[in-house]
């Protein structure tokens, strides 16, 4: 098996990727090196950063170095000893509009310098200048794409890389992972985002990724080229992009921009060793400004490249807890444009939640109004209207529980404990309010997420209001089947839930009839005994 998958949030996956040269922990970011110019070595890469591959471009080397490469192959020409991905030129493509290399030469020359994961040369549909030239680009890579398994060397186990094209164009995208996936590819890629995260465009992207991602089989990993900035890796993750290249560490110091898990800042800006990597142990902010351009440029690079392999653990570990989520929901904030990444993600939610674990092993966080179309929520608002009890219970009594977690499983315990008739008690369908879920019946409560969640006092309007509908949606389907609905406030003053719930439930006759209101737990108790 290429690929195996050891743990899974939202969309993104923990695994191994099996390659002739070792295995790739995911998600993982490979580290773009020039053939030409090396800022960080390969074998610091290798030594220095524990990293166990990179990537690089198979145009460009041959450009350079043509049959040496050839002789000696791109692991001694590089200095690196672990998995090195080769690009096929098309980013030359993307940027000067072509390139004297044919699709056979590149394949052939990949196999070659003996590459470990290499790709096809696509055509990049960001070069295009319209829709009419972006179809056309989707039709150039998905030819390349079938004359490729008659040129491939069966022999070698090099693992293919199948470019999905389209971009900004999700209907371009969405037909061309369609088609790709007719092809069996180790690895799929999506290309041509560059440009959308150079200008910020979140949105964008979530819709160009995952109209790939829902077309493109799930067994096999996904590339993003080009993620740039560790700032968008927990988003990228999220959507299910497996492996991602980035050049930004290089690119950055270059440019003497110093990159933090939320931003950027330039280096004649830095005031405080806000760092704790090897790097900013060694230098105070002062010394890295003083240093010559050449020297400087090198010690932030590793800087820059210690903070995106922290990003891709931090990550990693949150999808082992179960908090992605959160973590995206923390990280998306840096910047509005992100964030607008995060909102459109809601169209994908539907698609996301078949894939979302049901159970995971931490509690579940409130993080903010987006939580209203996570995942652990649409999926119970599916099922809960459809939810069926087990037994024909005469009354539904809602407690308006201010704390609906490990409180509204104390309170069912007290209240069965003062209703002494059993043949009473087993009449009463206990149902808690939540300011998260809108309504859980005591007897699944204990069903994850239900009681394992931590929220504020205070919940976004947007998640009330979803707890609202779900509440109300499913007193309405389930009306017939009760005799009275009681609803008791706990409090002096009843929630905010409960105050949305009774004014919306009011103008329902099905179910205002039915209605009683009782303002402690003894004034029911004394009822049934």
């Amino acid at each position: 098996m290429v690929f195996e998958i050891k743990a899974r949030d939202l969309l993104g996956r923990v695994g191994v990727l099996n390659t002739r040269r070792g295995k790739i922990k995911t998600p993982y970011m490979f580290p773009v090196i020039s053939p030409t110019r090396q800022v960080i070595s390969p074998r610091d890469m290798r030594e220095k950063f524990k990293l166990p591959a990179i990537i690089t471009n198979s145009y460009l080397i041959r450009k350079r170095y043509d049959e040496k490469a050839v002789e000696i192959g791109v692991h001694k020409l590089l200095d690196f000893d672990g998995i090195i991905m080769t690009d096929s030129g098309a980013y030359q493509i993307l940027v000067y509009g072509d390139i004297d290399i044919t699709p056979e030469d590149i394949i052939y020359y990949q196999e070659k310098i003996n590459s470990d994961i290499a790709v096809i040369l696509d055509y990049p549909s960001g070069a295009a200048k319209n829709k009419e030239q972006a179809e056309k680009a989707v039709e150039i890579t998905l030819e390349r794409a079938k004359q490729f398994f008659d040129m491939k060397n069966e022999s070698t186990d090099i693992l293919w890389v199948g470019p999905v094209q389209g971009s900004p164009y999700p209907d371009l995208v969405r037909f061309s992972a369609k088609e790709m996936s007719q092809f069996d590819f180790d690895i799929f890629a999506v290309g041509s985002q560059t440009i959308l995260m150079e200008q910020y465009d979140f949105a964008t992207l979530v819709d160009i990724f995952m109209n790939a991602k829902m077309y493109l089989p799930p067994d096999r990993p996904i590339h993003l080229f080009g993620a740039g900035h560790p700032i968008m890796f927990s988003l990228a993750v999220a959507m299910g992009a497996d492996l991602f290249d980035s050049a930004a560490y290089a690119l950055y110091a270059k440019d003497d921009r110093y990159i933090t898990p939320d931003g950027t800042i330039r280096v004649s800006d830095l005031r405080e060793q806000i760092c704790a990597c090897p790097v900013c142990l060694k230098y105070t902010p002062d010394e890295i400004k003083n240093l010559p351009k050449g020297e400087r440029e090198r010690v932030l690079a590793e800087h820059n490249l210690y903070v995106s392999v922290q990003e891709i653990n931090r990550i990693r570990q949150a999808i082992y807890e179960g908090r992605l989520w959160e973590y995206i929901q923390i990280r998306l904030r840096a910047h509005p444009r992100l964030l607008n990444g995060l909102k459109r993600l809601k169209k994908y939610m539907r698609f996301i939640e078949k894939f979302d674990p049901v159970s995971k092993p931490k509690a579940m966080f409130y993080s903010g109004p987006e939580d209203a179309y996570r995942p652990e929520i649409i999926r119970y608002r599916k099922h809960i209207i459809d939810y069926v009890p087990l037994y024909k219970y005469k009354i539904a009594l809602v407690i308006d529980e201010r704390d609906a977690n490990e409180k509204a499983s104390k309170r069912f315990e007290e209240i069965a404990k003062k209703i002494k008739s059993d043949e009473k008690f087993r009449e009463i369908h206990f149902l808690f309010l939540s300011s998260i879920f809108g309504i859980i019946p005591a007897e699944i409560s204990h069903m994850y997420p239900l009681l394992q969640y931590e929220a504020p006092d205070f919940v976004d309007y947007e998640v009330s209001k979803n707890a609202v509908n779900i509440a109300v949606k499913y007193l309405v389907t389930h009306a017939d089947a009760y005799k009275e609905i009681w609803i008791c406030q706990l409090e002096k003053d009843p929630s905010r839930i409960l105050r949305y719930i009774l004014r919306k439930i009011k103008k329902i006759e099905a179910i205002k009839q039915k209605i009683k209101f009782f303002k402690s737990i003894n004034e029911i108790t004394e009822i049934l005994q």
